[in-house]
């Protein structure tokens, strides 16, 4: 069975794959973690992750660990700057 070449995205997604992320779900809590794994239905896993029930708020962190995060309540994920530069460069 061939295979078929990735588009722009999916090549963008794999150079993600152990970077740090900071994803928001949409209860307000936010995760910090590095992305393990992702599917076509935007769920993540999270490696090593915390979370925080209020941002502003530190003593709401908690060690999380293995998080996984489905897509219908995920609001956004982001990337440091730095990193996407590199992963940008790197395609």
């Amino acid at each position: 069975m061939e295979r078929k070449e990735d588009g722009p995205g999916t090549k963008i997604i794999r150079k993600l794959l152990g970077k740090k992320l900071r994803c928001v779900i949409s209860d307000g809590r936010v995760f910090f973690g590095t992305l393990y794994c992702i599917d076509f239905e935007k769920n993540l896993i999270l490696q090593g992750a915390t979370e925080w029930a209020n941002i502003d708020s530190p003593e709401t962190l908690r060690l999380a660990g293995l998080v996984m995060i489905p897509g219908e309540h995920l609001v956004s994920c982001s990337v440091d700057k730095n990193t996407l530069d590199l992963v940008q460069k790197s395609l």
